[in-house]
């Protein structure tokens, strides 16, 4: 769930459904449309209708795992990087494995016209 306050006054506005772990998230005032890139579900668009209200305009299919994103304000295009995880054992017993994107799998999503 992705909740939305006010900038400046800092009010609630509304919420929307996303996946469970949101990584980034971004605006485009021209656009008034809203990003949320999540590693475990699809980018979540949605259009800021009212300063009040949002509504959901396109969930696009995952693109594994899309953990971050960048917008370009000048062409309105969303780039979304992904590419295929390799884990790794931990660099000491009892750590964490890392993550790593496989050589030769990385791409790019770009989102828009």
């Amino acid at each position: 769930m992705r909740a939305v306050f006010g900038l400046h006054t800092g009010p609630y506005i509304t919420e929307t459904q996303i996946g469970d772990t949101l990584d980034t998230g971004s605006f485009d005032p021209e656009t008034t449309l809203l990003f949320s890139s999540t590693g475990d579900a699809p980018v979540t668009v949605t259009h800021e209708d009212t300063p009040d209200t949002s509504s959901l305009v396109e969930k696009i299919p995952p693109h594994r795992p899309s953990n971050t994103m960048a917008l370009d304000p000048k062409t309105h295009k969303l780039f979304v990087p992904a590419g295929d995880v390799k884990w790794l054992p931990p660099a000491q017993a009892g750590g964490r494995p890392v993550k790593r994107i496989a050589a030769g799998t990385f791409r790019m999503l770009v989102i828009g016209k």
